[in-house]
């Protein structure tokens, strides 16, 4: 594919994440541990850690937290976008003091910084300033700062999801 240049590491991150629909498949998030300037993080005891906790779980069957956080789907509820996250049995955390790097792209394109709290397995992000929100993104740069984890450290996965 002659354009693959102009992929952005965001889109990328994010087809990876949606090819996860496929059986067998799997992935770990490493966007916490890895190099801006390089894809492949030079930090291989932590992904080969998290890349056996993932063997562990759907390979042997082991009670092990594997994974981050997965979004599952975007609804608008009046004023609110609430994102449901699949947390395998555990909760969201978030690193430091604030959710950081979730947006909401409007029906003109217009991207929108918003703030968003944490409430269990769910983010709720306050749409009330924004006219016909469309997706929410969140971690969708290329050196993105992730906030949302869990309980074992494990980074929740970038995204792009379109809201119901």
């Amino acid at each position: 594919y002659s354009g693959y240049r102009d992929i952005t590491s965001a889109e990328l991150r994010d087809a990876q994440r949606r090819s996860l629909r496929v059986p067998n498949t799997g992935m770990v998030v490493s966007i916490d541990i890895g190099d801006p300037e390089n894809i492949h993080p030079e930090n291989k005891q932590d992904v080969g850690w998290r890349l056996a906790l993932h063997a562990l779980k759907n390979d042997y069957g082991m009670n092990v937290l594997a994974s981050g956080p997965l979004p599952i789907s975007a609804r608008q509820d009046g004023d609110v976008v609430i994102v449901t996250f699949d947390v395998f049995d555990d909760a969201i955390t978030m690193m430091g003091h604030k959710v950081n790097g979730v947006e909401i792209v409007d029906s003109n394109g217009q991207v929108h910084a918003v703030s968003a709290t944490i409430k269990k397995d769910e983010i709720h992000i306050d749409v009330s300033e924004i006219e016909d929100p469309t997706h929410v993104r969140y971690a969708h740069r290329n050196v993105p700062l992730p906030s949302l984890m869990n309980s074992a450290q494990h980074p929740a996965s970038s995204f792009e999801l379109r809201i119901d």
